[in-house]
């Protein structure tokens, strides 16, 4: 069940002990108080030790077959000659204050930053919406990308760093707070961690080194090479549900969550 479609008063007093009940969640935060009294066996989640945890948002996958030096070579001329040496970021909550707070100091050193959205430009009608022109547009302009989570939250990670990587972009990362949640799934090498420089400015002296090195801009695109990432749902549900059947035609032991408040709201 997932957390949006849950009605209590129509689930079952007394259940079947030989179903499985699975708790479906992407999101981080809390759930209702009723929900531990049913038991759920699993979760289904972004938290890399839920039950059923591939694909939340986005995948890492081989290619079929490696590209070649040339293709390769060719692809990385092409993209370090023709995007801005600058970033992009989509902001459309304003709530989260951590990364408002980061990108004014980033800004400070770095003003290569093409933002959209009213958290930052007072002008509401600068607007770039998902899925338009616009974003893809603008995403294929660019050297990186602002992948700013709302949430520090462990292993949330979500298709704003994705989308980022599909589209050619290096990501610059803030949150979740363990890079290890990102080594994990992403391709090697592949985005700029801010929690791996001292300051903004130390980060904003690496992002200009970047724009003018090619090889060192090739550096953070050589998994392209081998990989290829996944983010849209069509692409990406089928791999979900292939790990929760593996693991339904897998099932040895029984268990249940007493509490999933904790489960949900450990690290966050």
């Amino acid at each position: 069940m997932h957390r949006y479609d849950i009605h209590f008063d129509q689930l079952p007093i007394e259940r079947n002990p030989e179903q499985i009940w699975l708790y479906w969640q992407d999101e981080p935060g809390g759930v209702q108080n009723q929900t531990n009294s049913y038991h759920f066996n699993w979760t289904i989640s972004y938290r890399f030790n839920a039950e059923v945890n591939i694909g939340a948002y986005g995948l890492t996958i081989l290619r079929h077959k490696p590209l070649s030096f040339k293709d390769f070579n060719a692809y990385i001329n092409q993209q370090f000659n023709n995007r801005k040496s600058n970033a992009l970021w989509f902001v459309s909550n304003c709530k989260p204050k951590a990364r408002l707070n980061y990108y004014d100091e980033l800004h400070l050193y770095y003003p290569s930053i093409k933002v959209y959205g009213h958290c930052v430009l007072q002008n509401k009608t600068n607007h770039c919406h998902r899925h338009s022109h616009c974003e893809s547009s603008e995403l294929s302009k660019h050297k990186f990308y602002l992948a700013f989570e709302s949430q520090s939250c462990r292993d949330y990670i979500t298709e704003k760093f994705w989308r980022s990587l599909a589209y050619g972009t290096i990501p610059i990362v803030f949150g979740p707070h363990d890079k290890k949640s990102l080594e994990k799934i992403a391709p090697p090498n592949s985005f700029i961690y801010t929690g791996d420089f001292i300051s903004a400015s130390k980060l904003a002296e690496h992002l200009n080194e970047i724009g003018r090195n090619r090889t060192l801009f090739r550096e953070y695109h050589q998994w392209r090479r081998f990989y290829q990432v996944l983010y849209r749902p069509e692409d990406i549900e089928h791999y979900r549900f292939c790990e929760l059947c593996y693991r339904l035609n897998t099932n040895q032991n029984r268990i249940y969550y007493q509490d999933l408040n904790t489960f949900f709201l450990e690290e966050c």
